[in-house]
């Protein structure tokens, strides 16, 4: 039997390629991947990737993880638009695994040095206060008034 795999079935007929093929040249409307594809989703990688860097410094990891849900749900929309307008093949995958990718390491880098900060300032109070003082004080509150914490 002619049994062939393709990217959405492990095995299709070779009868089916062959109908799916002479009915594309009947027809005249053939599937194709424009010259301009791969460095159009280079250039929207970059640009989106540099805001998602930018907006985790700026606006925190949530402002970014907007912006990056928008960035994935249009390159995924623009695909299926220049799939079904003009059989362009755009791929929606790359650009969302890098903006995905982007968006994880520059959060994960702003906690770790939140972190090695914050360490950083409780070993300088642990010099300087009384343990029992200081574990106290970190229970306070933030709306507490500023009396409230100077007593502990």
């Amino acid at each position: 039997m002619d049994l062939r795999a393709t990217p959405l079935e492990a095995s299709v007929p070779g009868v089916e390629l062959h109908a799916q093929a002479v009915e594309q040249i009947i027809r005249g409307s053939y599937l194709m991947r424009p010259d301009f594809a791969t460095p159009a989703e280079l250039l929207y990688i970059l640009v989106l990737g540099l805001l998602i860097a930018v907006l985790i410094y700026r606006a925190g990891a949530l402002g970014s993880a907007v912006l990056g849900g928008l960035a994935v749900a249009f390159v995924v929309w623009l695909s299926w638009h220049a799939f079904n307008s003009w059989g362009w093949l755009v791929d929606p995958v790359y650009p969302t695994i890098a903006l995905t990718a982007i968006y994880l390491t520059g959060s994960s880098f702003v906690f770790l040095r939140t972190e090695r900060e914050r360490n950083r300032v409780r070993n300088a109070f642990s010099h300087y206060m009384r343990p029992h003082s200081w574990n106290g004080w970190r229970t306070i509150p933030s709306g507490s008034s500023s009396a409230a914490r100077t007593a502990t």
